[in-house]
């Protein structure tokens, strides 16, 4: 028998163009690719939040509150204060750190001063602490958007005092911790153009007359600690005729009783702390009698 080919109807049957068969190929795994994402998603976060303090918010989308409020804010919720614990972030977590627009409150512990370039688009974030002996504080350029922060704590052996200078940039910054042992003059001076801050507290350094010029010259300072710093000079000078400074701590610092006497002649100060400095009982009650609205308290030990 011979082929005769096609029949005439089977010859003007149309056939199906190829571009149909891959759209409906991507219209029936759509689904199962958005799941994948979900999933990835979802154990990336997982993996972040492990062992960390996390406090969430219930997701803005409608689509994800289809379900209810708390199951949505288990699932997806928004993070707004996060603490992790965690040494080794990788740049993927730090990314994902840094996408979290919501967020209020964050604590890093490890990270070094490129890490803190995924985290410099955090529009809402009002605390921010970081614990880390990788830090010298060059990656605080980063900081300069975070235009809600009002609250910086900074615990490394090596951040420097040129680093100082990127915190005039934070606008919003009202309560700063500072804990190293290489502050200096040169770093305080940095801060005197942060005439938004009220409470500073220091730990560790070297201060003397010129450093405490600069931090006398901040009108807003209310709050001034300075724990276990070494005192050069006449530091308190600087004081005694300022009105801005209520509230000193000077816990384990050294301190003689001679400085002591620059804040007798300060009659703004209202309460002086003194544990572990050396000074005599003498001088503290000495101090303490010197203005009526001052109270001191202070400790041998």
């Amino acid at each position: 028998m011979t082929d005769t080919g096609p029949t005439l109807e089977e010859r003007d049957e149309p056939s199906t163009p190829r571009w149909r068969h891959s759209v409906a190929l991507i219209v029936f795994l759509l689904p199962f690719a958005g799941l994948l994402w979900v999933t990835n998603w979802y154990w990336k976060r997982v993996e972040l939040f492990d062992g960390a303090e996390v406090k969430l918010a219930v997701p803005e989308s409608k689509w994800l509150r289809l379900f209810g409020d708390e199951i949505a804010e288990i699932y997806f919720g928004d993070p707004i204060q996060l603490g992790i614990e965690n040494e080794h972030l990788t740049p993927r977590q730090l990314k994902l750190i840094g996408s979290y627009k919501r967020l209020e409150s964050l604590g890093l512990v490890g990270v070094s001063d490129d890490d803190l370039q995924y985290l410099g688009d955090l529009p809402n974030l009002e605390g921010l602490q970081i614990r880390s002996s990788h830090l010298t504080g060059d990656g605080l350029q980063h900081m300069a958007q975070l235009i809600k922060l009002e609250r910086l704590v900074l615990q490394t052996p090596k951040l420097t005092d040129n680093s100082l200078e990127h915190l005039v940039k934070l606008k919003s910054l009202q309560d700063l911790r500072i804990e190293t042992p290489l502050l200096t003059d040169v770093g305080l001076q940095h801060l005197e153009g942060a005439i938004w801050l009220q409470e500073l507290h220091v730990s560790g350094g070297t201060v003397s007359e010129d450093g405490m010029q600069n931090l006398a010259g901040i009108s807003t300072l209310a709050v001034l600690s300075l724990n276990n710093v070494e005192f050069k000079g006449d530091p308190f000078q600087p004081l005694a005729e300022r009105g801005n400074i209520r509230h000193l701590v000077l816990n384990h610092s050294h301190v003689t009783d001679d400085m002591l006497e620059a804040l007798a002649r300060n009659d703004y100060l209202q309460h002086v702390l003194l544990i572990g400095t050396g000074v005599s009982p003498e001088a503290c009650r000495k101090l303490d009698q010197a203005q009526p609205n001052l109270s001191v308290g202070y400790s041998l030990e």
